[in-house]
């Protein structure tokens, strides 16, 4: 069996970004995502609490090596 593991970090991928999303009403397969939407995006962003996590070189290794033994531990 394979998986495909995917995840962003807090406040990487809001409603209205550019690269493209969707919410509750709009997450039906194969349609179309939200438009870009500059003022929702901005809004999103306010309402977070916590600032953007971006993860530097050492902690994308760290999830990395974690993910991978944990893979290991079920195959």
């Amino acid at each position: 069996m394979t998986y495909l593991i995917t995840f962003s970090c807090y406040g990487n991928h809001l409603h209205g970004d550019a690269a493209g999303s969707v919410d509750r009403t709009h997450n039906v397969p194969r349609t179309p995502l939200l438009e870009v939407n500059g003022r929702r995006q901005a809004a999103e962003l306010r309402l977070m609490g916590q600032p953007l996590y971006i993860m530097d070189d050492s902690r994308r290794d760290v999830v990395l090596g974690a993910l991978r033994e944990r893979c290991e531990q079920n195959s």
